[in-house]
């Protein structure tokens, strides 16, 4: 889980802006304040504006508590108590705000998917991870939306959530989305596809990681191992050989490795040359069985001694 940990990131939770300005206060007759609540609220909107969201908390309470609210006025009100509370960092009462505002029916459309994005948003801050993934799987089908950093965030909610099937799906949306693509990405998606066992597709992901990290030994490693899963233990070894050729293979055992695979594969001539050089260099030791290995490999190459 190292790399996926290195992948999760704390989740940056943009709530968008609920402040109501004068001119939306008489928009239509079933979107108003009575004059009690209009002069409440803007007095808490005097307070939200200079940062003092206790004092506006307190104001928007007593707001609530009046008799015969309309719909309208119910929902801007817990909105602007969600906004308060998050600003206090208090998410689970924000959390509750919000949806209240949602179930009291007094907001448009567009102002009901915006309240259902923050309240997805919320739960994974809050670590509800597999509601907050829910409720953004939610919306983005209902909205259609495909942004990336909400993909992100769903993501790494199903993740967390350790719900790896069901956030394969998303997680490939995401990576096809992303432009650039940076390492957790790649990451990402090699731990997914070996975790939920689709060796075909992690090892094309290892693939283009081993082209943009040629010099990271692990993913070559990782990359023979995926084939060996699936027993192409000749495509493993051509692998492993270009291990060499790009100077990764350095270790007395990799080399000898590697002079083991060309003989099993009756590469004679490779394997003898690459003994030959590496005792020449001090990389193998020049012993009887090394000295009596490259006679044999010779011979079987049809190089002469």
């Amino acid at each position: 889980m190292l790399i996926v940990r290195s992948f999760l990131l704390a989740l940056t939770l943009g709530v968008a802006s609920l402040a109501i300005s004068h001119t939306s206060f008489a928009q239509t007759q079933t979107r108003t304040f009575s004059v009690e609540t209009k002069k409440s609220m803007e007095k808490a909107m005097g307070y939200i504006s200079d940062g003092k969201y206790s004092k506006a908390e307190k104001r928007l309470k007593d707001v609530r508590k009046i008799k015969g609210l309309s719909p309208y006025e119910i929902s801007t009100v817990e909105q602007m108590l969600g906004q308060v509370t998050y600003q206090d960092k208090d998410y689970k009462n924000a959390i509750r705000h919000f949806e209240s505002a949602v179930a009291a029916g007094g907001l448009l459309p567009n102002e009901t998917i915006n309240a259902e994005l923050t309240i997805a948003q919320l739960y994974i801050r809050t670590k509800q991870y597999e509601t907050g993934a829910t409720r953004m799987e939610n919306w983005l089908r209902k909205t259609g939306r495909q942004d990336v950093k909400y993909l992100e965030a769903l993501v790494q909610a199903l993740v967390q959530a350790e719900k790896y099937e069901r956030a394969l799906p998303w997680a490939e949306r995401w990576f096809a989305a992303k432009n650039p693509k940076s390492r957790k990405h790649y990451d990402l998606m090699n731990y997914l596809y070996h975790t939920l066992g689709k060796p075909d597709k992690q090892l094309g992901v290892l693939q283009a990681m081993t082209v943009q990290w040629p010099q990271e030994r692990k993913l070559w490693d990782l990359q023979i191992s995926a084939l060996a899963s699936q027993d192409k233990t000749f495509e493993a070894y051509q692998v492993y050989a270009k291990l060499y050729d790009i100077q990764l293979l350095n270790s007395k055992e990799d080399l000898s490795k590697l002079v083991q695979y060309h003989e099993y594969y009756k590469r004679y001539d490779i394997a003898a040359r690459i003994l030959e050089t590496e005792m020449n260099n001090g990389r193998l030791d020049r012993s009887d069985n090394n000295q009596t290995k490259l006679s044999q490999l010779k011979r079987q190459a049809g190089i002469a001694p």
